[in-house]
């Protein structure tokens, strides 16, 4: 899935398609494994903006039927290797873990890594219990004449 910015969907999602401001990186970041600890097979080809969980020193994915158990959100833009039952991923990624952040309501996904649907206004309560806000966007670029 793509984000829409004047044109048709693309499949290049980048960091800035969701995370707007952040305030203090060594404040709101966290960096950690990932564990698929649900008997499905993934392939996270999006996982940017996935809502994840700290179980232990463990981070998991959430599903989105979980959401309201979110601890963070994934900011890793490239696609993931798949991932059996408990496998974990082989790099640390980036968590943003709490606010003052704000981040563009248009790059959150709309299902889950096991493709249910997000509720997004769940979602979003979740997002503003961590301090991080949620925008229209990302903005339209625009031209200023003199």
């Amino acid at each position: 899935m793509g984000v829409q910015v004047n044109g048709p969907l693309t499949d290049n999602r980048k960091l800035g398609d969701l995370l707007r401001v952040l305030f203090d990186p060594a404040h709101n970041y966290e960096g950690g494994t990932v564990k698929n600890a649900v008997a499905e097979t993934v392939t996270p080809a999006d996982p940017l903006g996935q809502p994840v969980k700290k179980v232990g020193a463990q981070w998991q994915f959430v599903a989105g039927a979980d959401i309201a158990n979110a601890t963070g959100v994934l900011l890793h833009d490239k696609p993931l290797p798949e991932l059996l039952q408990n496998d974990i991923t082989a790099q640390k990624l980036l968590i943003l873990v709490r606010g003052p952040a704000t981040v563009h309501e248009d790059g959150l996904p709309a299902n889950d890594v096991y493709g249910d649907a997000i509720v997004p206004a769940d979602f979003k309560a979740r997002l503003l219990a961590l301090g991080i806000t949620c925008i229209e966007g990302p903005e339209k670029t625009s031209t200023q004449e003199s």
